[in-house]
């Protein structure tokens, strides 16, 4: 207990939380029927739901500045999970998803993508709005952008976005996600890939973005599907199981561009 104590003395100012508040403030606040319940407009399962939450949660009570960026909406479940942890009625919640389901694979996304007919996950606007209400979201705090990404992503953006979540799928949606909001992430902002171990073009997306960006993230895995990782976090020493129930922790942070 002696070296997380330390290494909490250390931790920078604008990150300094203790693992037993830390902690204390994640248990104290688990998913509750609601977000179960929201989740049924996800394509995630529990664990998924969770993971997502319990970021959130995480970004929540260390306070990160900044709204929420969700690429890829289908009906709004997963969004509306992070909004219930993480709405405070400041933040704004931008939605992005052509809403005509996924367009079609390319060759880096590998042949049983491109053997799936375009048009899968079909949301609606209509349906992920009503989720973020159910939320608790106001309607003037929710942004929609639909439309193909290389349309949408020139429109205004938030200046700065505390929570970013990519369930685009396919290697150009998920690189063209990094390469227009990971640089407005703020450090200590949470970044999650939904599709890192389901699709092989979300995997090389996100290689080929780290590799051209020279950033070396610390990564976490959440299941099979899901990667995170926290803009800026140096190492894992700081431990306190706070990202979901299968022991994940909330790392020390650095301001560096990680």
């Amino acid at each position: 207990m002696r070296g997380f104590r330390l290494a909490d003395r250390f931790a920078p100012g604008w990150v300094r939380l203790s693992v037993e508040r830390l902690s204390a403030a994640i248990t104290a606040r688990p998913p509750d029927r609601m977000v179960w319940s929201l989740g049924r407009g996800a394509l995630n399962d529990a664990a998924a739901l969770e993971a997502l939450y319990r970021s959130a949660a995480d970004v929540a009570d260390r306070r990160v500045s900044g709204d929420v960026v969700e690429c890829g909406v289908y009906n709004g479940g997963s969004v509306a999970t992070v909004a219930r942890a993480l709405h405070d009625g400041r933040r704004t919640f931008w939605l992005y998803d052509s809403f005509h389901g996924m367009p079609p694979a390319g060759d880096r996304d590998g042949l049983f993508a491109q053997s799936l007919p375009a048009g899968e996950c079909h949301g609606t606007e209509r349906t992920a709005r009503h989720a973020l209400a159910r939320a608790g979201v106001p309607a003037d705090r929710i942004q929609v952008r639909a439309g193909w990404f290389h349309d949408t992503f020139t429109a205004p953006l938030p200046a700065a976005v505390c929570y970013l979540h990519i369930d685009a799928d396919w290697y150009d949606s998920v690189l063209l996600s990094l390469r227009t909001f990971y640089p407005l992430v703020t450090p200590g902002g949470v970044i999650v890939l939904d599709d890192f171990g389901w699709w092989e073009g979300a995997r090389r997306a996100f290689y080929d973005f780290v590799a051209e960006s020279r950033i070396h993230p610390l990564v976490d895995r959440a299941g099979p599907g899901q990667l995170l990782w926290i803009k800026g976090a140096a190492h894992h020493r700081h431990l306190a199981p706070v990202w979901h129930a299968r022991g994940q922790h909330s790392p020390e942070f650095t301001p560096t561009d990680q």
